[in-house]
């Protein structure tokens, strides 16, 4: 259920986003693309993540992608073989291997969800160890976002700076 919240408050931010802009789209009009992405037609590229009890929204006037994770321990590190050998490196030499793990995970998804693909291109096809990479001869950047101690979030973007606006909604109430 916290899940269905949770996607559910990602639409209603999509909607305030678009009513403060004075444009009015319903969500019937939501479209996917051929890797599931989100989009509306004639309207600036966005993207939501969710995590425990939080949700992020962003959009932009180019492609943008932000991912969201709560820390916790890393469960199975024999997923890091899926990775690129520099980022298994990079998490294999941090102190804290379970952040170092966090931190290329939602890098990699922001990057991958700006891109448009998913997951399904392979996780090992580029390292975001740094917080600039280059894919199919375009300059990606990673911005750290800082929200709550306990979540982890970067917002993917195609300009080295960019300006980033928070507000908070409530929760929904509890039943």
């Amino acid at each position: 259920m916290s899940d269905r919240k949770s996607r559910l408050l990602g639409k209603l931010m999509l909607l305030d986003a678009l009513k403060s802009e004075g444009v009015h789209y319903l969500l019937h009009e939501l479209q996917h693309d051929f890797y599931r992405k989100p989009f509306l037609e004639n309207w600036k590229p966005f993207n939501i993540s969710h995590a425990g009890e939080m949700v992020v929204f962003c959009y932009g006037k180019h492609a943008v992608g932000v991912d969201l994770e709560k820390l916790d321990r890393l469960d199975d590190p024999g997923i890091l073989r899926y990775f690129h050998p520099e980022e298994q490196e990079y998490i294999i030499a941090s102190k804290s291997t379970d952040l170092a793990f966090y931190e290329i995970w939602v890098k990699k998804e922001a990057l991958l969800k700006a891109i448009g693909i998913g997951i399904t291109k392979g996780l090992d096809q580029f390292s975001c160890v740094q917080d600039k990479i280059r894919y199919a001869g375009t300059d990606w950047h990673l911005h750290k976002i800082d929200l709550q101690q306990q979540y982890l979030c970067y917002l993917c973007h195609q300009a080295p700076s960019i300006e980033v606006v928070t507000a908070e909604f409530d929760s929904f109430p509890e039943n």
